[in-house]
């Protein structure tokens, strides 16, 4: 605030002459202060006359800032403080001094204070906001002590605080360069910026002067039906309390479980159900879904609709409530998988009775026929070798592997199950947490950015890792590519997918090198001339 700015001095905005005593300056800012306080007066243009006087009184009230004032003007005191106080502060300051009165007692309305909220993350399981529920939290926070009445002692034992005189802070005055002084502020460590005091003896005996104590309560937490995931419940004024603070709120925040067979979009819900290849070509009726509130859907197939694997329909009305309208819902999308049966199921004869009835088969046009054909045969194939056989071009021995079709086509359940086929125990516990979270994204890239030999695994195969195979000199070209692949993979504009299928690869080299009788990774064994012929 620069009251030259404006073409008045300091002591032209207070109204008196430059000989003015401290006495004459203090009655002055008295006079204006209560005159043009924003709480007295609300017009803008008081606010800023309010501000001006505040800073002239700093200026004229401090020896130091006014002797620098008086010689060199406004430029002598750039230099010479690094902020002072507010004008709230000055104004609040000035009327402590003179018996502690608030402006309160002028007339005017004090602005209370408002504490904290406390913030909770509170667990949901689906069925909740589907159905409602209403729980208990129990809660422990602190409240005005209800034997001192939140006054810390005995009624009347509070005393002015004769470190800072009432204040509740504290002005300390610092010399920075010849002539030149700073002044700041600080909470007065004696009455902790209350500025009032109390002896040991005065002491409330039950809050010890705290003004507080603890108290556990136990809170009823309604949780309507079709809240979201992330949605905040209120409870006004169950926060720690402080006395002469407005108390402030605790606020749940709501964090929605992952369900096993339902996925949850807005008030819509998705469902992954299996049916027979029977019932697919066929149809059916019968209760396929058990829902959220445990009520069993029956759903009708007609004979001759053929539900194709992959397919979705839709259930309308029976998703999610709509919030505060429950009578409204979202729908319910239902995808189908068709279970096929295994190989040799049944009979020659039926199958042949079978082929007669199905659609006939797309015959062969033996005019776009290559001019040279091989008989090849079909053999069963494990997909997580695709990939590891050398590459001519560029990926030192691997290629860019792609996810199956299977775990494509999988709900979100299925794919965990397919991650986890694997029977062997030792590998479970060294390589199954990565593997069972792979389909996170947020997970995927915490993985990929950590380096192969530092990654969070069971510490005995870690360190035979980066021991038995690098500090050895042992070569292993498998080892050596899939740390490669790591850093490479750990890109964003990597497909999720081809990120799934490093892991399996890992988790195959593994699988192939792990001594099942003692229980730990024997990797430190492996023949360097073996290895090399595998990859």
């Amino acid at each position: 605030m620069s009251a030259t700015m404006k073409g008045m001095s300091y002591y032209e905005v207070l109204g008196v002459h430059t000989s003015a005593t401290e006495t004459e300056i203090k009655k002055a800012y008295r006079k204006l202060a209560m005159k043009y306080h924003p709480d007295k007066n609300p017009d803008k243009a008081a606010g800023e006359k309010f501000k001006e006087i505040s800073h002239a009184y700093d200026i004229l009230t401090d020896p130091e800032k006014r002797h620098m004032y008086d010689n060199y003007g406004e430029e002598g005191l750039n230099g010479g403080s690094s902020g002072g106080m507010s004008a709230e502060e000055i104004f609040a300051s000035f009327f402590n001094g003179l018996g502690g009165h608030s402006f309160g007692q002028f007339g005017g309305r004090s602005r209370q204070r408002r504490g904290e909220d406390i913030i909770k993350n509170f667990d949901v399981t689906l069925e909740d906001l589907y159905n409602g529920k209403t729980t208990k939290f129990h809660l422990q926070k602190d409240i005005v002590c209800p034997t001192c009445h939140g006054k810390g002692g005995k009624v009347g034992a509070m005393r002015k605080c004769i470190e800072c005189d009432g204040c509740g802070f504290k002005i300390i005055m610092r010399r920075v360069g010849p002539g030149m002084m700073q002044r700041t502020q600080m909470t007065c460590p004696n009455c902790n910026g209350e500025g009032e005091a109390l002896r040991e003896r005065d002491k409330c005996k039950k809050c010890k002067g705290t003004k507080v104590v603890k108290e556990k309560k136990y809170l009823d937490i309604y949780i309507d039906k079709g809240m979201q995931d992330g949605q905040k419940i209120v409870m006004q004024g169950e926060a720690d309390q402080e006395p002469g603070v407005e108390t402030g709120d605790v606020i749940f925040v709501l964090k929605q479980k992952e369900h096993d067979r339902f996925e949850r979009e807005g008030d819509d819900l998705l469902i992954t159900v299996t049916i027979k290849l029977a019932e697919a070509l066929c149809g059916f009726s019968k209760v396929l879904i058990t829902h959220l509130d445990g009520r069993g859907l029956v759903i009708s197939q007609p004979s001759g609709e053929v539900i194709t694997p992959g397919v979705v329909k839709c259930i309308a009305n029976e998703g999610m409530p709509h919030y505060k309208r429950s009578d409204e819902r979202g729908n319910l999308y239902v995808k189908f998988n068709v279970e096929f049966p295994a190989s040799m199921w049944t009979s020659p004869d039926k199958l042949q009775l079978l082929e007669s009835v199905l659609p006939p088969r797309t015959p062969e046009d033996i005019s776009s026929r290559p001019e040279i054909v091989d008989d090849v045969e079909l053999i069963d194939g494990d997909f997580s070798e695709y990939g590891a056989k050398k590459g001519t071009r560029g990926n030192n021995g691997f290629k860019k592997l792609k996810f199956s079709n299977e775990y494509d086509n999988a709900a979100s359940k299925e794919r965990r199950a397919l991650l986890n086929h694997k029977e062997n125990e030792v590998l479970r516990k060294t390589v199954n947490k990565i593997l069972v979270a792979t389909h996170t994204k947020k997970r995927l890239k915490s993985i990929l950015t950590t380096k192969l030999t530092e990654c969070g695994w069971k510490r005995d195969l870690k360190r035979r890792i980066k021991d038995s195979i690098k500090a050895k000199g042992i070569h292993n070209a498998t080892v050596d590519q899939l740390e490669n692949d790591w850093l490479q993979y750990g890109r964003k504009s990597v497909p999720e997918s081809i990120k799934v299928d490093l892991l399996r690869r890992i988790k195959e080299f593994i699988d192939n090198n792990v001594n099942v009788d003692s229980g730990e990774a024997d990797i430190g064994r492996i023949d360097p001339s073996t290895e090399q012929q595998t990859t």
